[in-house]
């Protein structure tokens, strides 16, 4: 597995709502069935709604259809690279409507984390990392969104 479980939850760090309280929605992207189903244990635990898909193509669509709050996407998907996906959703007037994007990646290549952060995504993770870290990274973007927003 490319990943450590841990149920330690930052104490300090609230979950974050979105309007009237409903629940936030987190799109996760991942070829990795187990790797996916892990972070969106964890993810529920926290009380977020959550989406998933294991290709680039049907994040492009969940988003479109379903305007997730964040995605989590992998940097190596079977049909285009996380990358791109945030390429495509950062582009022109999708811009404003797209949602925080954190890439996770098993690349250790310095560039390709630039290249992500470049084509805007909001975080970039490498793996293997620890579930309870990317879920307080996932807090502080939405957390940072929030503030973006008001």
């Amino acid at each position: 597995m490319n990943f450590i479980t841990s149920s330690v939850r930052h104490p300090a760090m609230p979950v974050i709502t979105g309007r009237a309280g409903e629940k936030v929605t987190v799109l996760v992207v991942e070829g990795d069935r187990h790797l996916r189903n892990a972070i969106i244990q964890g993810l529920e635990r926290l009380d977020y709604q959550t989406i998933r898909a294991a290709t680039g193509e049907q994040a492009l669509q969940h988003v479109l259809a379903s305007k997730p709050s964040l995605m989590i996407v992998d940097h190596m998907l079977p049909d285009m690279s996380g990358i791109e996906v945030c390429r495509q959703l950062r582009q022109g007037d999708q811009r404003q409507q797209s949602p925080g994007i954190i890439i996770t990646s098993a690349s250790n290549r310095e560039e390709d984390e630039i290249d992500g952060l470049d084509m805007g995504a909001d975080d970039y993770i490498p793996k293997p990392f620890i579930i309870s870290v990317l879920l307080a990274r996932v807090q502080a973007v939405l957390h940072r969104s929030c503030l973006n927003n008001l």
